[in-house]
């Protein structure tokens, strides 16, 4: 087994919050699966728009270039499409499950305008955020 600690920071609503997580490999495994793992724990602890494809590619252990390779082979998306999947998972998540306003999601996803976030939104779920919430809270209740 080799432990491997992987630190980032996250700012949300005017706070800068550092995220250390313990990531376990087991040497067993094929590098893929633990080139896998640490790509799915990258996105899924940090989704601004902050992270840069180098901060992936230090994680890896590889350059810039071989980890764009790496990404396209275990996610079948490059970089941007990838984060863009993981932002838009936890706007969803956000918008169905909590009372928070969309400025403040948008914000706390990284985008500095609503604009950005509404058009990203949109072009990712066909449905402004303000209708995704209203159609997840029909199908709930």
């Amino acid at each position: 087994m080799k432990r491997v600690n992987i630190s980032f920071s996250i700012p949300i609503g005017g706070y800068v919050y550092s995220v250390t997580f313990l990531t376990i490999l087991d040497t067993a495994n094929p590098l893929y699966e633990q080139r896998t793992a640490i790509i799915e724990d990258f996105f899924d602890y940090d989704y601004s728009l902050n992270r840069t494809q180098k901060e992936l590619a230090d994680a890896l252990g590889v350059s810039s270039r071989h980890m764009v390779r790496i990404l396209k082979k275990t996610c079948n998306k490059s970089y941007r499409e990838k984060l863009l999947q993981s932002r838009m998972e936890v706007a969803a998540d956000l918008l169905t499950n909590t009372g928070m306003n969309i400025s403040s999601v948008a914000a706390q996803l990284g985008y500095t305008t609503e604009t950005g976030f509404y058009r990203s939104f949109y072009n990712y779920f066909k449905s402004t955020p303000a209708n995704y919430r209203k159609s997840m809270n029909t199908k709930h209740s």
